[in-house]
């Protein structure tokens, strides 16, 4: 892919806890699970090479847009300019126009404003949500939920991510409530954790973590059809996202470990993959240190 030798330089800079390269294919990869028209993935994996509004490091100079253009196709680098050049809360707050109508957003930094087509108003708006998601992804502690902000801002320009079907805006008040369920999971011992984790589940059907921590539970309780069905909803609701609801742990990390207890339960086993009771390991030490942290005096 030519986009890549033109990022190529982004490896040698920092960026939200990693390279600006691994950030923008990791937004590339999240747009593309969605289910995003190719030429938005393409702008997606560009969104910051002229730097923007809160990221301000130049890799590639504007004077290169026609070349780059030749490069990645004439509208996915127009959509990268206009984020690199667009104030990033005015698309955020802005209502999207009508079907082939326009609105008129600013440019950061006082420099006027641009009309912006519907197409690439809806454009913009989503590589905003993935880009927000993927620096996410590399956050330990405390979790963060986005669900429910993901969820509005795909609503908000009648966008459904391809492979989540029946898509339901999330409620925060759900998130948060699942989310209080999950970590009382995590802190439960082995004969309770379940409960928490089918309330969390109950709350919001469409999230992947609770879905496959609930799954080793049951695998362990010889509940093998249950285990295996939770696994594979899990899987597809993780790809279905594009990224790890709980980024404590990696994106490939649940991928995997769903997959080895779903193949565990179609083979009748209730020995737990050793991921998952790593998984597990992690996740109760990451939530004692926030426990900890929050009982330590200022």
């Amino acid at each position: 892919m030519a986009a890549l030798a033109l990022i190529a330089v982004g490896g040698r800079v920092a960026h939200s806890g990693a390279s600006l390269r691994d950030h923008l294919i990791g937004t590339y990869e999240i747009l593309c699970r969605w289910g995003a028209a190719p030429d938005v993935c393409i702008a997606g994996l560009m969104h910051s090479v002229y730097s923007t509004q809160y990221f301000t490091t130049q890799i590639l100079s504007p004077a290169l847009r026609r070349q780059v253009a030749a490069a990645v196709g004439a509208r996915a680098e127009r959509i990268a300019h206009l984020f690199c050049r667009l104030d990033r809360v005015a698309i955020r707050a802005s209502t999207a126009p009508a079907v082939g109508a326009s609105v008129r957003l600013p440019m950061h930094g006082g420099g006027g404003s641009l009309r912006v087509p519907r197409l690439s108003f809806d454009a913009l708006r989503l590589i905003d949500i993935a880009n927000e998601i993927e620096q996410r992804q590399r956050q330990t502690l405390p979790q963060l939920p986005w669900l429910a902000w993901a969820s509005a801002g795909f609503a908000a320009i009648g966008f459904e991510p391809k492979r989540l079907g029946d898509f339901v805006v999330i409620r925060e008040r759900d998130e948060h409530d699942a989310l209080r369920h999950y970590r009382a999971a995590l802190e439960a011992g082995v004969e309770t954790a379940h409960k928490p984790l089918q309330r969390c589940v109950e709350r919001m059907p469409r999230c992947a973590e609770p879905r496959i921590l609930l799954s080793l539970r049951q695998l362990q309780r010889r509940r093998f059809d249950a285990a295996y069905a939770n696994a594979s909803q899990g899987e597809s609701d993780l790809l279905a996202w594009g990224a790890a609801w709980d980024p404590r742990i990696p994106f490939t990390a649940w991928r995997l470990l769903a997959a080895q207890i779903a193949d565990a339960a179609r083979a009748a086993s209730s020995e737990p993959p050793a991921l998952g009771m790593q998984v597990l390991e992690r996740l109760r030490d990451l939530e004692r240190s926030v426990v900890h942290a929050s009982l330590d005096p200022a």
